[in-house]
């Protein structure tokens, strides 16, 4: 009896305290959402600025906290200025589409064997080309319309940051706790997929425009920035695109452009299998079942972005598994309680 009664109040014990996480999660997403993601981007930030700080051998005091704040704009501005150019970028090329698209419509018609099956396909492109678009535009015309409220939201993550790089005690702590612990594995996990997947994309554009150019397709540089853009991202990849267009183009009797095609996606998908697994790194490689379940779990949870979130969320797990971070865990909970 006894044990039951410790069993029904431990599990109310951490039901309410799970209850109250949650809560606390959700209030911190929800309504300070600002405040989180200037929080990490101060923990994020932190090693690296010390980095060049280090590599510069300042130590005076006064010259540190200019250096600082000079690297964080630096940054800042690097950043923001990178996601404006390619989101301007892939409009571009996403304004573009219809109208190629078009053109390989009009060819197909000429094959009277194709009309049936290629009619519906090129309606379902060209209507989700165009909602592409829409949405895009939608979102412009609503940031455009919001820019005083975004401005002044960007002022406020620009300053929260850099008071949280100079207050050490909300991002140093004791070496046994739980924080550091979730910290150094998250941010780990975060460099690792940032700087392996940046390195992977800028290899992917490179080797598509200089195959590009070789072939003679016009376009070659909108082309490549597409298709390494929308391979950067989780499930989607550069098969998505180079497979319906190396397939169209032979049924066009367009053979020779359709085997140029494939030997350039063959180069690329072979350089990226053999570059990933050392650049991801083999402790932190999972096995593809379990991605493709996560994916899809956190798919149902969370819709599309359940399939961006999953990866990371398995490679920080993996991360805590390979290093026993589970058992330290266990322990710090143990202690605490």
């Amino acid at each position: 009896m006894e044990k039951k009664k410790r069993w029904l109040i431990n599990f109310l014990y951490y039901g309410i305290i799970f209850s109250i996480g949650c809560l606390i999660v959700y209030i911190l997403l929800k309504k300070c959402l600002i405040v989180v993601l200037s929080y990490l981007s101060a923990i994020l930030l932190k090693p690296f600025i010390d980095l060049i700080l280090e590599k510069l051998h300042i130590k005076n005091k006064v010259f540190s906290i200019i250096m600082t704040i000079i690297i964080f704009i630096l940054l800042y501005s690097c950043f923001f200025l990178f996601i404006f150019f390619s989101c301007l970028f892939f409009i571009k090329t996403l304004s573009f589409l219809p109208s190629f698209i078009e053109t390989v419509y009009q060819e197909l018609l000429s094959h009277q064997y194709l009309i049936s099956f290629f009619t519906q396909f090129y309606q379902q492109i060209q209507t989700l080309i165009q909602n592409i678009l829409s949405t895009s535009i939608h979102y412009v015309l609503s940031l455009a319309m919001n820019m005083v409220h975004f401005i002044a939201c960007l002022f406020i993550h620009f300053f929260l940051t850099m008071l949280f790089l100079f207050h050490q005690p909300l991002i140093q702590r004791k070496k046994e706790s739980l924080y550091t612990t979730l910290i150094s594995s998250f941010t780990e996990t975060f460099i690792i997929i940032i700087k392996t997947y940046s390195i992977l994309f800028v290899i992917t554009f490179i080797g598509l425009f200089l195959g590009f150019q070789v072939i003679g397709i016009k376009q070659a540089l909108n082309f490549s920035f597409f298709i390494a853009f929308f391979d950067f991202f989780p499930v989607l990849g550069i098969e998505m695109i180079m497979f319906p267009w190396i397939i169209t183009l032979a049924l066009l009797n367009q053979i020779s452009l359709s085997l140029k095609l494939l030997i350039l996606y063959g180069i690329i998908a072979l350089i990226r299998n053999i570059l990933e697994p050392h650049l991801l790194s083999k402790k932190i490689k999972i096995p593809a079942l379990y991605m493709f379940v996560a994916m899809y779990l956190f798919m149902k949870l969370m819709g599309i972005w359940g399939v961006m979130v999953a990866p990371f969320v398995l490679l920080v797990l993996n991360n805590f598994r390979q290093k026993n971070n589970f058992q330290e865990i266990y322990k710090i909970i143990k202690k605490s309680l």
